[in-house]
């Protein structure tokens, strides 16, 4: 997914990150020392670098001062990689440039979600004075349009450190709630009457919050009280927009007035279609229907989700019928079950899977372009 630089005197430490990020689905590139690193990149720009400190010819210091002078890298992730981990050797690799540091005690696991946290990261947040509102849709229910907001809204809370709303608009029985682990005592049913005094205290109050990642959590009611479910959606997202920097809604799947109402507040709609005929029909359905709205979205993303092990249609047919590239690909992942079973997104559970590093890819597209 990523191309990954790793420089390192080691040859140990060299085979084992190649083995760990490679089975994550990263491109691995791998140098002895400094100025070999500095040749590999002049050949071919990295994604992200992670260098050993105490090497000959070279240090890590010395050596991320350098690739902080290239022109285009001063963003570049880097990430320093070392046995020295008392304080001032963080400090000393912080003040050459480098974005993070990690000790070498560290288990591979840590290393991969740490590489795929930097890869979400290097993506600048949005200028527009409200944030950045992603919502994420399909006509077609069962295509993993709640398991893709989740585990976006989990990786954009983490890498960003910034609050970070995932708002589940179903009118009954969403699942963000449960691919959390959350049991919220209020829900989207508590804003019902607040049209006209939805204030960010109020829709606080409402906010879950989860402790592992920081993104507060709007659920679905999950039963129908007497009273009708929720008219105010439109005013409940532009309260949401304009209060949180990041904000991802789970929209339902129908053209309801309320969501066609939301979808001119978004800076990105996912469209999410899955390896199937009435995916593919639903997908196209869907895009001519948005871009028919007097206000579609800023940018409508067809996200390609490998639902199953047994696809029917392959990427390239389905674009050939859309006419339109996919702007990602999320491959099958069978632990994902169990993941959701146990109210824990699959993007903290396992982070060396290719889901995982594909939803930190498709995470750090969705704010950068």
């Amino acid at each position: 997914m990523a191309r990954i630089l790793v420089v390192d005197d080691d040859p140990d430490i060299l085979r084992l990150m190649q083995f760990t990020l490679s089975n994550a689905k990263h491109t691995v590139v791998v140098a002895p020392d400094g100025p070999t690193a500095l040749n590999a990149i002049n050949k071919k720009k990295p994604d992200l670098i992670i260098v050993d400190i105490m090497m000959p010819q070279m240090t890590g210091y010395q050596f991320t001062q350098r690739v902080r002078a290239m022109p285009g890298l001063k963003n570049l992730p880097i990430l320093v990689y070392s046995a020295r981990f008392q304080p001032i050797d963080q400090e000393t690799a912080i003040n050459a440039g480098a974005t993070d540091y990690m000790p070498k005690t560290v288990a591979p696991a840590d290393i991969v979600l740490k590489v795929n946290e930097l890869l979400a990261d290097d993506a600048p947040a949005a200028s527009a004075p409200g944030g950045i509102t992603i919502g994420f849709f399909s006509l077609r229910g069962g295509v993993g349009v709640s398991t893709l907001a989740v585990n976006i809204a989990a990786v954009i809370g983490l890498s960003k450190k910034a609050p970070t709303v995932l708002a589940d608009l179903h009118p009954l029985a969403g699942h963000a709630g449960l691919m959390l682990g959350l049991r919220p005592k209020k829900s989207l049913a508590d804003l019902q009457h607040t049209s006209d005094s939805l204030t960010e205290e109020v829709l606080n109050a409402v906010l879950a919050p989860h402790p592992k990642t920081g993104v507060r959590l709007l659920a679905s009611p999950l039963i129908r009280r007497a009273a009708p479910v929720v008219h105010n959606l439109e005013a409940i997202a532009k309260q949401i927009k304009s209060a949180y920097p990041f904000a991802i809604f789970d929209l339902p799947s129908v053209f309801s007035k309320d969501v066609l109402a939301i979808m001119p507040l978004l800076d990105k709609l996912v469209l999410v279609t899955a390896p199937d005929l009435p995916s593919l029909q639903s997908a196209a359905v869907a895009r001519k229907t948005i871009a028919a709205l007097d206000a579609p979205p800023k940018r409508v993303c067809l996200v390609f989700n490998g639902n199953t092990a047994t696809p029917t249609l392959k990427r390239a047919s389905m674009e050939k019928t859309l006419r339109t590239s996919l702007f990602a690909e999320i491959p099958f992942e069978p632990t994902l079950c169990k993941a959701i079973h146990s109210g824990q997104p699959l993007a903290l559970s396992n982070p060396q899977a290719p889901f995982t590093t594909a939803i930190a890819q498709l995470a750090a597209k969705l704010l950068k372009e």
